[in-house]
């Protein structure tokens, strides 16, 4: 089951990459309905920041939306642009390249990751993937989920949502981050071990692996970590969101790297929802949102509601959360 929700979340990076700590807290006044915006129901799978007020989501059955944002003591959407793009593509990850104008956008579908114009145009331009991301080497439905690029460190990322299959031998289950240059080239691979989930009683779906990534400008990552849980009733289904901190350069090339973890979401569907409205959200794309009122860079967090899936009595919300994480040295 998919939802959608965004969460923003407010970042100030000093001091030495190695040395900070980051925390989130959450703030008042902090939800906010997508469709007061007047954003129609989708599969919301990613977003990326094009500048401090306009923003571009996707939904995996094809579209992409640019959306202008107000943020004034709460967020407002000024305007709505949606183009539509192969839907068989089953696009989950969207980055924006300033030096193009342009927006990369991954495909599980196809496991590709493709270049297109703000208008949705392909430029006949994408990523060179490594063999061992080719389609015969994917989970099934475990391929690119996620997608960012840093002007900063001029680097994209991307990871597979689930390990690949020849890496389904090793000690503990790790999906491989792979970051590009900007000439599309790969550079480098790093191992990022999944965090272990066991399940009591019985289900009818489990998926757990990496939903999207954030590159910081000081090159540290922070990894969308999510498992989703789906009861045989649905009532007690939940999805838990884990975001964990790492960076990739302080290990070696093809090493296993470390993560802190920044901060746990769990939601969970339950009886009373039918009455008072479900919370149920599973996390699925981040990235810098707009400066707050105090100066401070936001990040905006997506999930993806699918279609805002239910019924009369229980229907999924798509909504804005807002945190503020805080840095410590």
């Amino acid at each position: 089951m998919k939802i959608v929700v965004v969460i923003a979340l407010m970042l100030s990076l000093c001091g030495t990459a190695s040395a900070q700590k980051i925390s989130l807290t959450s703030l008042p006044k902090s939800h906010f309905n997508l469709k007061k915006g007047k954003i129609e129901a989708g599969d919301y799978s990613g977003i990326t920041q094009i500048n401090d007020s306009v923003y571009v989501i996707i939904s995996d059955k094809g579209s992409i939306v640019i959306i202008g944002v107000k943020y004034d003591k709460k967020l407002e959407v000024t305007h709505i642009k949606s183009v539509e793009v192969d839907k068989n593509r089953d696009i989950e990850g969207v980055a924006y390249f300033p030096k193009h104008n342009s927006l990369l956008v991954s495909g599980e579908g196809d496991q590709r990751i493709l270049e297109y114009t703000l208008d949705g145009e392909l430029t006949g331009q994408e990523m060179m993937i490594p063999h061992e991301f080719d389609k015969e080497n994917i989970a099934r439905n475990g391929g690119f989920e996620s997608l960012t690029y840093n002007e900063h460190t001029k680097q994209f990322w991307t990871t597979t949502e689930m390990p690949l299959k020849q890496d389904s031998t090793l000690n503990g289950e790790a999906v491989r981050l792979i970051c590009f240059n900007e000439d599309f080239q790969p550079e480098s691979q790093w191992l990022y071990p999944l965090t272990e989930h066991t399940m009591k009683g019985r289900y009818k779906l489990k998926v757990h692996g990496v939903s999207d990534l954030l590159a910081l400008d000081d090159g540290r990552l922070l990894v969308v970590e999510r498992t989703v849980v789906v009861k045989a009733k649905y009532i007690g289904s939940f999805c838990e969101t884990v975001l964990y901190l790492v960076n990739p350069h302080e290990s070696d090339a093809n090493s296993y790297t470390s993560k802190t973890q920044v901060m746990s979401i769990k939601t969970k569907l339950k009886l009373t929802d039918l009455v008072s409205g479900t919370r149920y959200a599973n996390y699925e794309g981040i990235c810098f949102g707009p400066k707050l009122n105090d100066g401070s860079q936001s990040v905006l967090l997506i999930c993806d509601s699918q279609h805002r899936k239910g019924n009369a009595l229980c229907r999924l919300k798509d909504e804005i959360i807002l945190y503020s994480i805080n840095t410590k040295p």
